[in-house]
This record gives C-alpha cells, sequence and structure tokens, in this order.
C-alpha cells in the first residue's frame, strides 16, 4: 500500500478495558478505500470489541479510529450512522417478505423530510423525497449488482446476496 492510497478505517493505539480484562491491547490496523479484509480469531480475541469501536457503539478506553477521513473515536453511534458508518451481524437484517427496492425504501425513511400525512397526499415534499430516493437507489443498486434483482423478494436471495443488501440498508 503506498502512503498516497486513502484509507477507509485506521485505527491507532486502540485499547479497550472492562475492568481489570484488556479485550484489546493497543490494535493498529490501516485499511485502505476499495480493499475486503476479514478479522478472525478464536472466542475472546476481541474480535467484536473491535468491531463495535470502529463503527461508534463503543468506545475505546485509549486509542484513535477514523473513519473515510472522519475522526469517529469520541463520535456518538447515532452520529456514526449518520455518516454512513454501520455494522451488521451473521443473521441478515432484512425484510424478508419485500422487495429489495423497498428494503432500500424503508431504510431511507428515517433520511426524509416528508410526514406520514404528506405522504398520504403524496405532497410535493413527499414527491421531492422519492425522486431523490429513486436516483439514490438506482445508484445503490450498481453500485452493490442489485439492479436485476431490484423487486425481488429479499427471502428468495441468496444468503451473500441478502448480506450485501443489509449493508446497504444500513447505510
Amino acid at each position: 500500500m503506498s502512503s498516497s492510497t486513502p484509507l477507509a478505517v485506521e485505527a491507532i493505539g486502540v485499547k479497550k478495558q472492562y475492568g481489570g480484562v484488556a479485550a484489546l491491547k493497543g490494535v493498529d490496523v490501516r485499511i485502505p478505500e476499495g480493499s475486503v479484509y476479514g478479522l478472525i480469531g478464536p472466542n475472546g480475541a476481541g474480535k467484536s470489541t473491535l468491531f463495535d469501536i470502529l463503527c461508534g457503539i463503543t468506545k475505546p478506553t485509549s486509542g484513535q479510529v477514523n473513519v473515510l477521513g472522519m475522526d469517529v473515536t469520541a463520535m456518538p453511534a447515532h452520529r456514526a450512522a449518520s455518516c454512513g458508518i454501520g455494522r451488521t451481524f451473521q443473521r441478515t437484517a432484512t425484510f424478508g417478505a419485500a422487495s429489495v427496492l423497498d428494503n432500500l425504501l424503508y431504510a431511507s425513511f428515517g433520511r426524509m423530510q416528508h410526514s406520514v400525512v404528506q405522504r398520504m397526499l403524496r405532497s410535493s415534499v413527499w414527491r421531492a423525497d422519492m425522486a431523490a430516493f429513486d436516483r439514490k437507489a438506482r445508484d445503490v443498486l450498481e453500485l452493490c449488482g442489485l439492479m436485476q434483482v431490484r423487486e425481488q423478494t429479499a427471502s428468495t436471495l441468496a444468503y451473500g446476496t441478502q448480506r450485501r443488501l443489509a449493508v446497504r440498508s444500513c447505510s
């Protein structure tokens, strides 16, 4: 990795203590943008603790965490999530009876400006939100290779495809 490669994730000297137990003892991680890494290790090695710290769910005892150039070390979890930082779990987090496109729509409601009444009346604010969603959804579906299955019910997707949908829906 060259020094000019932008980093997606950087953890510097991350430590986490739970009372007298050291879950992490000075972890350094550098993950370049556009790469995919895995983290393996035995139970109790600190993998979940590290992921919780990287996405802002847990605060480190010391050290620093940068995600896409943002210092997220002390950032509240809800603020990190609003910046697109999140995590998934082994169990997929999709609405199985809904289409791929509807899963993206459900995940977007929190960022929309319209009210329930405006939605029912199909107001100009609702129309603007939906137009913006349609543009963003098309980009996300293309990026994740989900365009061909956008109308397919999420529960019928292969597990790996459901995982891609769950990651895009939460971000």
